[in-house]
């Protein structure tokens, strides 16, 4: 983030998306990490990509203090599928 924040000349990222819940890290320390961007003031918002339902519902079970406002899909003109739950 610290990269990200010095390359793109601000203070503050408006959105900040993990890309694809990671199954080697638990997802209570990843959106951890993610409120303590948001309480330091490096990020205003959590969003998630590539999530499953089932991967999303468990993200929003573990956040405490910030919630997550986007949940961005796959789905395009050339792959018309979607995750499973």
């Amino acid at each position: 983030v610290n990269s990200s924040l010095l390359h793109l000349g601000v203070d503050c990222i408006d959105l900040y998306q993990i890309h694809a819940p990671n199954p080697a890290v638990p997802i209570q320390d990843t959106l951890g990490a993610m409120e303590d961007l948001v309480d330091a003031g490096k990020i205003r918002h959590i969003g998630v990509s590539n999530f499953s339902v089932n991967d999303l519902k468990r993200a929003l079970a573990v956040t405490r203090k910030h919630r997550i406002v986007s949940n961005q899909i796959r789905f395009n003109l050339i792959d018309r599928t979607h995750l499973p739950s």
